[in-house]
């Protein structure tokens, strides 16, 4: 797994490293069936990941919940939280998306688009069903 092969480097293996956490597997999978891998998709769920690994490394933020103004110099975006709730996102989700919006400047979850959050490399690193329920809840706001 962490060989180099073709265009990956040494580096690209330290990279990823980096962002793997190995873990042990002691139960039995019965009824395992052969599928159709999916580089792809696999990779982009990957580098996703890690831009939003790397984003909420370096952009301020104290919480998921609205950041008072002066703290961090991050400005409170109003709704964050509320809409993490009604979505039923994890913490560190609503966290990375309070963190983009206000880099972006957003006052409000409000005055976003539905094409400013699929823009938002929050939202993409976001689960396709965590997505949906996020703009299910911004179509009821």
């Amino acid at each position: 797994m962490w060989d180099v092969v073709g265009n990956v480097s040494k580096e690209d293996v330290r990279h990823m490293k980096n962002r793997f956490e190995a873990f042990r597997c002691s139960a039995t999978v019965e009824n395992c069936a052969d599928v159709e891998p999916c580089a792809v998709h696999m990779c982009r769920w990957i580098v996703e990941g890690a831009q939003a690994a790397d984003a909420a490394a370096v952009l301020p933020t104290a919480s998921h919940e609205a950041v008072r103004p002066g703290l961090s110099g991050v400005a409170a975006v109003a709704g964050v939280a509320e809409l993490g709730r009604e979505a039923k996102l994890p913490e560190g989700a609503v966290s990375a998306l309070h963190a983009e919006l206000a880099a972006l400047g957003a006052a409000d979850v409000a005055e976003l688009e539905v094409e400013d959050w699929e823009g938002m490399a929050a939202f993409r690193s976001l689960k396709k069903l965590e997505q949906r329920r996020l703009l299910k809840a911004l179509r009821a706001a």
